[in-house]
């Protein structure tokens, strides 16, 4: 394991706490976790056994696009910057110049942001529903055994009114979701599903179906609120096959009448995020099944969409279309 670490926070609580998680590691002290997060890194390095300790001195926070999620007052926060798993189409790729997962350790400062950011909205709009998503700057359940987020970030958001917190995730391990503190009733965990095949195909390292399967369902029988994320939808050869029975075993093994929310959308990219998707995943079939859409984004074709969209429509009625207004 190799620790790079900024040198304003070698003497944070938390930098300590995932230095003895890693007892083993080399340490690398740095000024500014850019230094190497904003490196290309070049023949097929492996960054699995690398992190970046960092501090978050910028905005951790931004609205999310239209379209997105349960209602119009919704934001991202961020407090990690990638994920272990290595999902070929995502967007992060396109984001980021390499794949090193950063941690900000600094999450009193980080809460100090999004507390203003509350305060601020509840002046204009006190009584109005506010979602804050967590996930897409990362997985964080899977880093959560060493970097307590959930115990740090659960029972500060459940301190506001109407405010409502997602975690999203392809992990298996949830076992720090399935201990013995009480279930918040301000917090949606998210899992995102898709075939079994295509899981196999596109995203490595992840929880398999049945994994994920059997982990809602504990969640269910625990008394989370359980969201099912169809994200990306993608479009293979024989799609509406694969889709369509990947839904029939669901619906069989999961009661779709307890699950909190569900969204599903398919693949979509800025232009310049696609650009980079082609240099990196060059041979990735889907991205060449995409095309510029009049919204701006590269996504897949109306057609394509609609077909996704009525099969759902189908097994999921409850199923609300995500980024597709």
């Amino acid at each position: 394991m190799l620790l790079y670490i900024e040198e304003a926070i070698k003497d944070h609580p938390r930098t300590h706490k995932v230095c003895s998680f890693f007892p083993n590691a080399t340490k690398i002290y740095i000024q500014h976790y850019k230094n190497v997060f904003d490196q290309t890194l070049h023949g097929g390095a492996s960054t699995q056994m690398t992190r970046i300790l960092a501090k978050l001195t910028g905005n951790a926070i931004m609205s999310a696009p239209k379209w997105y999620g349960h209602t119009s007052q919704w934001f991202f926060f961020k407090t990690t910057l990638n994920c272990l798993f290595d999902c070929s189409y995502c967007y992060l790729k396109g984001a980021f110049k390499n794949d090193i997962p950063v941690h900000f350790v600094n999450y009193d400062d980080i809460q100090s942001q999004i507390d203003s950011a509350i305060t601020t909205f509840r002046q204009k709009n006190p009584s109005d529903t506010m979602r804050r998503y967590a996930s897409d700057w990362s997985d964080t359940q899977w880093f959560d055994r060493f970097l307590d987020w959930n115990s740090e970030f659960f029972p500060f958001f459940g301190q506001y009114q109407n405010v409502m917190v997602e975690t999203r995730t392809k992990s298996a391990d949830i076992s720090s979701l399935l201990a013995g503190q009480d279930v918040p009733s301000h917090v949606e965990v998210a899992v995102s599903l898709n075939p079994q095949t295509l899981i196999a195909n596109y995203e490595k390292w992840t929880a398999t179906l049945d994994q994920r399967i059997a982990n809602i369902n504990a969640l269910l029988d625990r008394g989370w609120k359980v969201g099912l994320r169809f994200m990306p939808l993608l479009p293979v050869d024989n799609f509406l096959s694969i889709y369509e029975q990947f839904l029939q075993d669901l619906s069989k093994k999961i009661d779709l009448s307890k699950i909190y929310s569900h969204f599903a959308w398919g693949l979509l990219f800025t232009k310049d995020d696609y650009k980079r998707m082609l240099i990196k995943e060059p041979k990735l079939d889907v991205l060449y099944r995409l095309h510029d859409a009049w919204d701006g984004f590269v996504r897949e074709k109306d057609a394509i969409r609609q077909q996704f969209y009525d099969l759902f429509e189908k097994y999921i009625p409850s199923c609300s279309v995500c980024m597709d207004g």
